[in-house]
C-alpha cells in the first residue's frame, strides 16, 4: 500500500514538468518508508540520472511500509496534473494498492484531486508498471546542499539537456 496527500500540487507539478524535458517518456519511481523518488535517465549515452527526492515531511500524509520500484509514462501523468491544476484543483491524494507484485501489466494508482474553493473532487487513474531495470541514485548526504530558485533550476536542467544532446557550446564541466 502506498498513500500520500500533497496539499498543494503547483510546486510538485513544476518540478516534474522540468524532468519531462530530460528523457523520453518514463519516470522511474521509488517508494520507500523514508523517501519518494522520481528518477529519469537523461540519455543512455550520458549514464546520468536526474532525481527528485521528496521526504515524507513534504506531504500532509505519507504511508509506504515497504520498498516499491515502479515506472509510469509521464506525459499522460503530467497532462492529467496540468489539466486538474488549470481547472482549479489544488491538492492531490495518491493511493496505490499492489494487487500482484509479479503482474507485468501493471496496476492503476488512484489520483484524487480536490478543489477546496468549490468543495469538489475529481478522480483519475494512472497505470504503474513493475520496473524491470531499477535505476537509483542511492542515498544523498543532506549535510551539504544548495538551495536555488525554481526558475534557475529549470534553466540549469534545460541547458544540461542541450549539452547532453550535443546541441550546446557549454563548457565540458557543469558544476552546480
Amino acid at each position: 500500500m502506498i498513500f500520500f496527500e500533497l496539499p498543494q500540487i503547483h510546486g510538485f507539478l513544476e518540478a516534474i514538468s522540468v524532468l519531462t524535458e530530460t528523457s523520453e517518456d518514463e519516470f522511474d519511481l521509488k517508494f520507500s518508508p523514508a523517501i519518494f523518488s522520481i528518477m529519469v535517465a537523461a540519455s543512455p549515452s550520458s549514464r546520468c540520472i536526474i532525481s527528485l527526492q521528496l521526504s515524507p515531511q513534504i506531504f500532509r500524509t505519507y504511508v509506504c511500509p515497504t520498498l516499491h520500484h515502479k515506472f509510469l509514462f509521464f506525459r499522460a501523468f503530467c497532462d492529467t496534473m496540468q489539466e486538474c491544476q488549470s481547472t482549479g484543483f489544488s491538492s492531490l491524494i495518491f493511493s496505490f494498492q499492489e494487487q500482484d507484485p509479479h503482474d507485468t501489466y501493471g496496476s492503476d494508482a488512484l489520483l484524487q484531486f480536490t478543489n477546496s474553493e468549490r468543495g469538489c473532487h475529481m478522480i483519475k487513474t494512472v497505470r504503474l508498471y513493475p520496473s524491470s531495470e531499477k535505476i537509483d541514485v542511492g542515498e544523498f548526504d543532506f549535510g551539504t546542499f544548495v538551495s536555488i530558485e525554481s526558475q534557475e533550476f529549470i534553466n540549469i536542467i534545460k541547458r544540461f539537456v542541450d549539452f547532453d544532446n550535443g546541441n550546446s557550446n557549454m563548457p565540458r564541466l557543469l558544476s552546480i
